[in-house]
């Protein structure tokens, strides 16, 4: 199941991925995928609601960073992704523009770009267009490449540009 699609998408709960089989999502029962939603789509999707809702009520201002992983090559076609960071937005582009700009200065080498891999949409994206835009708080979706943060070491090192775009982005809006 993908949380961060919408739950009625034909890909929430794909078949195939990337040309790899996922033989426990063939023929589902319209029961077993709303026992999935339940267990696993509701819950992540209350629990991004409840903690907005919290700083919301303590007067805070939050800031949603949606942060996800993508393959280096894409194995059905064989497309070579050289990007590094994909800063990806719907309707606004505040947050993502920010972010980028922020990586691109303070870490040139890194190779970043808007929408891509992916842009958000309302017809395969639920977290921005949920939580982000519904609330118009910043919001942004990242994608960063999985080769990257394949170990602690980068893991660490992406952890640090993050918050450090996070932190610069928020500040300048």
């Amino acid at each position: 199941m993908d949380w961060n699609r919408p739950f009625h998408a034909e890909d929430s709960i794909p078949e195939t991925s990337d040309g790899t089989e996922i033989p426990c999502n063939f023929t589902l029962t319209k029961e077993a995928r709303s026992l999935r939603c339940e267990k696993i789509h509701r819950p992540f999707h209350d629990a991004i609601s409840a903690g907005l809702d919290r700083a919301q009520a303590r007067g805070r201002r939050p800031v949603l960073l949606n942060i996800h992983s993508f393959t280096p090559v894409m194995r059905q076609t064989g497309e070579i992704r050289s990007i590094e960071l994909g800063c990806c937005f719907n309707r606004d582009d505040r947050l993502a523009k920010a972010m980028l700009t922020d990586v691109q200065t303070a870490y040139p080498e890194v190779v970043t770009a808007l929408n891509v891999p992916y842009a958000v949409n309302d017809i395969g994206d639920y977290t921005i267009p949920m939580h982000g835009e519904r609330r118009n708080i910043p919001h942004v979706l990242l994608e960063i490449r999985n080769d990257l943060i394949s170990d602690e070491p980068g893991q660490a090192q992406w952890a640090e540009i993050v918050a450090h775009a996070a932190k610069a982005a928020v500040k300048n809006l």
